[in-house]
């Protein structure tokens, strides 16, 4: 029986992912141009053979907004893949970070909690209707979790793919970088070397009993 597909999703553009700012748990609604990409990428994802039963979305709200507007009516919510918890980066930008470090903070290798008390504090983000957001302010998760996680999420959906069955994941860059390398059997350190678009597709599965990448970060409703 062939090896069934696995599907991964990353959610649409955000306040924070358009300014550059690292957003793990804090949570971020959509932007209009997000709504948008996700409402574009709907008909692609019709086209997948997923049941509702075998679909996954992250909790955090950008992930399910994403889902929703792509046409998913019906999902199972999974804690396993939702964003890194990156701790004391928590909505600190790509450039201050990088003049803090003298070099771009790579999570996948330097891990969490570097000191950011010499930074400006976040700037609290707003909803649609104005009301701020709160910021979230968690102790940071290390690579290690962030892979037994996905470890688990494999281990839950493997017997699916095993029965020729399709799988699709709505979530976030990191976690889905870290997925797709333990996947493979691949170090998960090296997630700093793939690139996620947003409401970018991507397809993993089996071929020869090897894991492989069929298809990587496309963003079909571009073209």
């Amino acid at each position: 029986m062939p090896f069934g597909k696995l599907y991964i999703v990353r959610h649409g553009e955000t306040l924070w992912s358009k300014s550059g700012q690292y957003t793990g748990r804090t949570d971020l609604d959509l932007l209009p141009e997000g709504i948008a990409q996700a409402e574009k990428l709907a008909p692609y994802l019709a086209k997948l053979d997923v049941s509702p039963s075998d679909t996954y979305v992250s909790p955090l709200r950008r992930a399910q907004q994403t889902a929703t507007s792509a046409g998913l009516s019906a999902f199972t919510t999974s804690p396993m893949v939702a964003e890194w918890d990156y701790g004391t980066g928590e909505g600190h930008s790509v450039a201050e970070v990088t003049a803090l470090l003298g070099r771009v903070w790579d999570i996948f290798t330097d891990g969490i909690g570097f000191d950011t008390s010499s930074l400006a504090a976040v700037q609290t983000p707003r909803d649609a209707s104005g009301a701020p957001i709160s910021v979230a302010d968690f102790p940071g998760e290390t690579i290690g979790a962030v892979s037994a996680r996905a470890q688990n999420f494999i281990k839950h959906i493997t017997p699916t793919l095993e029965q020729g069955k399709n799988v699709l994941c709505v979530s976030h860059a990191h976690v889905l970088r870290v997925l797709a390398l333990d996947f493979l059997g691949l170090d998960p350190a090296l997630g700093s070397k793939l690139r996620l678009s947003n409401c970018s597709i991507s397809e993993l599965s089996e071929v020869n009993g090897q894991r492989t990448i069929l298809k990587w970060n496309e963003t079909p409703w571009q073209n």
